[in-house]
């Protein structure tokens, strides 16, 4: 119990003997209190800093890791992809090329069809399908062999462009189809006209029409049918347009493709400055 109360009273006093310290020794107190709380703040100032510099070196490591391995993949697939494209880009051209070759070949082929179309009338074209008086438009008289257009794809290559479609766009592939079935279809109707002696108008062939409308606006074929001559030539002269138009813009893309890369490039080299710089100042 005495030892109870004792303690007590020390816990009692010490706030008194406290507050008579300060009263008598104030400065000196002052002095100590103030350099230990200085030194204690100082410690975990210390320790907050070493805490700090261990989970920033951690973090500058695990970043110095992800840029390694951003710029080491990057770069691997830049290098791929460019090399890939440049290939591709090379064949996608060289495809094209191939095709516009044989799109005018085709056309030098056929040019009597159009010619004859151009220069006489649907009925001129019955009377001479009648008398047989061709003058100046005499090779037409040649698709009354039913070999002749085969002959003239054989020369053209106008089958065997064939393998060179999976490198070129649909769009473009299906100009250059529409071409060759128009002067195919208007081959047999001359063939056809030769051997009922009746002349076959493309401009009332409804197979024919239906090729056209898959790739001509309304308005254009009308005209064209609406033309007593030179309908053919509207027709072909908007389909060799449409096949020029079409070619330059499945270059187009790849080549704009190819040209980014340099940007990307630059893009990794900036990356790979960051990680130099980080190594050298971690």
């Amino acid at each position: 119990m005495v030892a109870v109360i004792l303690a007590w009273l020390g816990a009692l006093a010490a706030p008194f003997i406290l507050v008579v310290a300060l009263k008598i020794v104030p400065r000196i107190f002052g002095d100590v209190l103030i350099k230990e709380l200085e030194h204690r703040h100082n410690m975990r100032l210390e320790e907050v800093k070493s805490e700090l510099g261990k989970e920033s070196a951690a973090r500058i490591e695990a970043l110095k890791a992800d840029l390694g391995s951003t710029y080491s993949t990057l770069t691997s697939s830049i290098n791929f992809l460019s090399a890939h494209q440049r290939e591709l880009l090379e064949r996608t051209i060289e495809s094209t090329r191939k095709m516009w070759r044989v799109f005018c070949a085709m056309k030098e082929e056929f040019d009597d069809l159009v010619y004859v179309d151009t220069v006489r009338t649907p009925d001129e074209i019955q009377k001479a399908l009648k008398t047989g008086e061709w003058r100046s438009a005499i090779s037409v008289t040649q698709y009354a062999d039913p070999d002749t257009v085969n002959r003239k794809y054989e020369r053209c290559s106008a089958i065997a462009i064939e393998e060179e479609r999976v490198f070129v766009s649909d769009k473009l592939w299906l100009m250059f189809f529409v071409a060759r079935q128009i002067y195919g279809r208007v081959s047999w109707l001359f063939e056809q006209s030769f051997r009922e002696g009746l002349y076959r108008d493309w401009r009332n062939d409804q197979p024919f029409l239906a090729i056209l409308s898959g790739v001509l606006p309304q308005n254009i074929i009308s005209e064209a049918r609406s033309q007593k001559t030179q309908g053919l030539h509207l027709i072909t002269s908007h389909i060799e347009r449409d096949f020029l138009r079409e070619a330059k813009i499945s270059i187009s893309p790849a080549r704009a493709v190819a040209d980014n890369y340099s940007e990307v490039q630059s893009a990794v080299l900036m990356e790979k400055e960051k990680l130099s710089a980080l190594t050298r100042d971690p």
